[in-house]
């Protein structure tokens, strides 16, 4: 089978998106060959031979890309599809394609799969969701359009690098930080991450607990609201607990959970953060008020805040440090909620069935 990808970027390096060159690797290990369409790629891209990288021309990534002229894409990759008879095209994250190069599409007849997970409902998913002919997403929460092209297939988790770290190497009483990981923007909440750390200080002055925050800027407002933080903590005087360590390549982001005692997410996103999937596969428990992950913790209430408010995250980090001290934490508990349910293993294979779900030899 022949297998089209149009996502956004290709770069293993990349701040917020280096899960998608993974998965094309991924997807690389069954199909005889795959094309990708992207936005972005880095220059030392190392890729399996039968797999073809085009990258959207700068002309279209400019003041031009305003007047609509990415429907021009349409006629290089009509040249690409006389050369390719394509099974199925899998649109990994990046909808708008699916309705500007519906022209070629629809001519060759190759049916459309979409991964679509955030909790954001536009006009653009709508038209997105009229042309895809099957969609799939992490939780119910990541597409809330009511539709019958839906799958729900949870997330990607790459287990065999997120693992629970060594505990006699790292002990787990020698953890004290707290970590958020992930992009530094306003809809993450990061304010309300530092106002929670404030308020445990002042319950529990002399713990060593400190509060990392792993994760770089996309934009210049994401920089904006980087500094309003830092000026926050300082004001707080706590420059010796709060520990902004920038961009982390992904590869790197398990060691942080070496040190780790939890992971906390209070994004408003609406969608399954993949960072808090990646902490429990860590055996780190996550602390999160996304709704996303409600059921996740059904079973686990504690890990769920229905209510964010600072003094009430703040009570709740505390309670779990003391069964963290005290030993009464087993991580295990907290990677199965993860292996072969939100794995890379299970999600390609997931992906895999949905795409022979739809493709032409069905």
């Amino acid at each position: 089978m022949k297998l089209l990808i149009i996502n956004f970027e290709m770069n293993p390096n990349s701040k917020v998106l280096a899960w998608q060159y993974k998965v094309v690797l991924e997807l690389a290990k069954t199909y005889e060959k795959i094309v990708v369409f992207t936005e972005s790629m880095s220059d030392d891209l190392v890729i399996p031979n039968h797999v073809e990288v085009h990258q959207l021309p700068k002309l279209f990534q400019g003041p031009l890309r305003l007047t609509g002229i990415k429907w021009l894409m349409n006629f290089p990759l009509f040249q690409i599809c006389l050369q390719n008879r394509f099974d199925a095209c899998f649109i990994h994250m990046n909808m708008e394609w699916s309705y500007r190069l519906r022209p070629v599409l629809r001519f060759f007849k190759i049916p459309t799969l979409i991964w679509y997970a955030h909790g954001s409902i536009s006009n653009r998913l709508k038209l997105a969701h009229y042309f895809a002919d099957k969609i799939i997403s992490s939780s119910p929460e990541g597409f809330r359009l009511p539709s019958k092209k839906l799958q729900i297939v949870g997330q990607g988790i790459d287990t065999a690098l997120f693992q629970v770290p060594d505990p006699v190497r790292f002990p787990v009483q020698a953890r004290n930080d707290i970590l958020y990981v992930g992009r530094v923007s306003r809809r993450k909440r990061i304010d309300l991450l530092i106002d929670s750390f404030i308020e445990l200080k002042k319950l529990s002055s002399d713990e060593p607990i400190r509060l990392v925050l792993a994760g770089g800027t996309v934009s210049s407002l994401d920089e904006k609201y980087a500094e309003s933080l830092k000026e926050r903590v300082r004001n707080a005087g706590l420059e010796s607990s709060v520990v902004f360590l920038g961009h982390t390549p992904l590869e790197k982001v398990p060691q942080l959970y070496e040190t780790a005692f939890m992971h906390l997410n209070l994004s408003e996103t609406g969608s399954m953060d993949k960072t808090v999937l990646e902490a429990l596969a860590c055996g780190c428990p996550a602390l999160t008020s996304n709704v996303a992950f409600k059921t996740l913790f059904k079973d686990q209430p504690r890990y769920f805040l229905e209510d964010p408010a600072p003094t009430i995250v703040a009570k709740r980090i505390l309670e779990i440090y003391s069964d963290h001290r005290a030993g009464r934490l087993n991580p295990q508990n907290f990677r199965d909620l993860i292996v072969d349910h939100h794995d890379l293993k299970s999600y390609i294979r997931k992906i895999i069935q949905a795409i022979e779900s739809i493709s032409r030899h069905e």
